[in-house]
């Protein structure tokens, strides 16, 4: 394979991001893109879109994206300029900031809450 295709099928610009439950991350995460993570984070995760911590996740730092869904368990904050779901596996201990706030049966959230101003859909790529 010459150097510009393997260069070609080695780019993921634009796609979205899933970091599976055995991967251990030090440090930030930041992305234009979705991203899924099911593994041990201690650090913070910025996404311009998405951002879905699974059932196996723990995550201790803040998320921010567009939409936030927790699964698994948060300690730290969360921005969401669209909706952060804590759904009935998550557990989230800090604060949330969102345009609205889903919490199902079962899902645990010790903080505070306060509604920001929605915002438009991110921009796709």
């Amino acid at each position: 394979m010459s150097k510009r295709n393997l260069s070609d099928a080695l780019s993921v610009a634009g796609s979205d991001t899933i970091i599976g439950s055995d991967v251990h991350v030090k440090g930030h995460i930041m992305t234009d893109s979705d991203i899924s993570f099911d593994g041990h984070m201690e650090g913070d995760i910025t996404s311009q879109g998405n951002v879905s911590v699974g059932v196996n996740a723990q995550v201790k730092g803040n998320l921010k994206g567009f939409n936030v869904v927790v699964a698994g368990q948060v300690r730290g904050n969360i921005t969401a300029s669209g909706e952060a779901s804590v759904l009935s596996t998550g557990n989230v201990h800090g604060d949330i900031v969102a345009a609205s706030l889903a919490i199902d049966s079962g899902g645990i959230f010790v903080g505070q809450s306060s509604q920001s101003q929605p915002a438009s859909s991110p921009t796709t790529h």
